[in-house]
């Protein structure tokens, strides 16, 4: 979406009405500069409103950008990703509890099935974390896309501090796993949220 049509009607105006103040009062100041004050139906106009119209003006515009910036935020396409991807050795059923997010548009999202293998989101504010039971090599794909605000990027079971100090984006994370039945599991694990700009 481009052009004026993007701009809340409100914003439009405030554009169009502070655009003209700040024009006015640049030409009355301009006039004076010259030595021709301007002239409203024959009485001098006093170089004051002229310094007052261009602060409205100002004001005028900088709430319309400001009005048109948290429109452009609630329009951005979010995209969240979990995907965990489990592969083990042995034969009994294992329980991972596992890092979740804990804003509530995408904890609710996280609720998947691949054959007798399950992810579901388990609440407790901090002591939050996706449940999967395990029984076989299995993998997790789940996808969120939503146009609104930014969301809460915290996620329960990640520590502060990061993996190294070359790497950022990695995290510490905490996991809790049952039922192994002294078999091998190894876990992959990748949280990803983008955003798409209008």
């Amino acid at each position: 979406m481009d052009g004026l049509s993007y701009l809340a009607p409100s914003a439009l105006w405030s554009y169009i009405v502070g655009t003209g103040c700040i024009s006015l009062g640049v030409v009355v100041i301009f006039l004076w500069r010259i030595r021709h004050p301007a002239r409203i139906r024959g009485r001098y106009v006093p170089f004051a409103v002229a310094v007052s119209t261009l602060l409205i003006g100002s004001a005028l515009l900088a709430t319309a950008a400001y009005t048109d910036f948290e429109r452009y935020q609630s329009q951005r396409t979010w995209t969240f990703r979990y995907v965990v991807d489990v592969h083990r050795n042995g034969t009994l059923p294992v329980r991972l509890h596992l890092p979740a997010p804990v804003d509530p548009r995408l904890a609710a999202s996280l609720e998947s099935s691949n054959g007798t293998s399950t992810l579901r989101y388990e609440a407790g504010g901090t002591a939050a974390s996706v449940v999967t039971d395990v029984v076989s090599n299995v993998s997790f794909d789940v996808q969120l896309r939503y146009i609104g605000s930014e969301p809460d990027w915290t996620l329960a079971r990640v520590s502060e501090r990061a993996f190294s100090q070359q790497d950022q984006w990695n995290q510490n994370v905490s996991l809790e796993l049952t039922g192994s039945g002294g078999g091998l599991v190894q876990i992959r694990l990748r949280i990803e949220v983008s955003v798409f700009c209008l």
